[in-house]
């Protein structure tokens, strides 16, 4: 089992036209026949913004870290939009959804601007006896950290990959079914540059993956910098 990974950087996709992450904070998107978003605020730069939907608010002074509750919309291609509170103009994506179908929306810090975004979906494939996760860091505006976990076939903690800084996503991780664990620590380095793992700023509950299966765990932070974690289940 190698030590470390190194960094790649995340495909965020600004259009889409099918449903990748389809819940968070581990509770699912209801059923029915509507379609269902829900936002995120990821953003540092706005530490409470207005989540829109078609130009309308549904989703008022969201708090970063916080994630807005499933909003049902009708199916077909959605603007899910952006901004600070009561500002005038938003950032939108498209979103094209069919009914029952759900996706999470992260306002995310890029460049000078907060937009929305979505993880892309890398088609993985998860054989019948194993199970991938992934990590991302959306946790603005804290000092530098890597990000650590414990998988079902290995019981030490070993990094993610790094260097692991905000917006990055990890590539999906392979184990045999059952529990994962992500801690995060300080960033530390020995003499040949290699992680090394002196504290724990946060360290999840057991995620519990079935075989066949996968998950997204993202690592958030809010405007005090508490770090926080959710769990997306396709």
């Amino acid at each position: 089992m190698s030590r470390a990974r190194l960094s790649s950087r995340v495909a965020w996709l600004a259009t889409v036209a099918l449903v990748i992450l389809p819940a968070a904070c581990k509770d699912q998107a209801p059923a029915g026949s509507q379609a269902y978003i829900r936002v995120v605020n990821a953003s540092g730069r706005l530490t409470r913004l207005d989540a829109l939907v078609d130009d309308a608010v549904l989703a008022p002074a969201l708090a970063t870290g916080d994630a807005s509750p499933w909003l049902a919309v009708t199916p077909g291609t959605r603007a899910v939009g952006v901004r600070g509170v009561g500002a005038g103009s938003s950032t939108a994506l498209q979103v094209t959804l069919d009914a029952d179908d759900s996706t999470t929306v992260f306002a995310v810090d890029l460049g000078g601007s907060t937009e929305p975004r979505i993880l892309s979906d890398t088609n993985a494939v998860v054989p019948a006896d194993r199970t991938k996760l992934r990590a991302v860091h959306l946790a603005p505006g804290i000092a530098p950290v890597d990000i650590w976990r414990t998988q079902p076939d290995f019981s030490q903690f070993i990094t993610v990959m790094f260097p692991f800084d905000y917006a990055d996503v990890s590539p999906y991780l392979e184990s045999t079914p059952g529990t994962w664990r992500l801690l995060v620590s300080s960033r530390r380095r020995d003499a040949n540059n290699l992680p090394v793992l002196e504290d724990t700023l946060l360290l999840s509950e057991p995620i519990l993956i079935p075989a066949g299966e996968l998950r997204t765990v993202v690592i958030t932070a809010d405007s005090a910098g508490k770090l926080g974690v959710l769990v997306d289940t396709p």
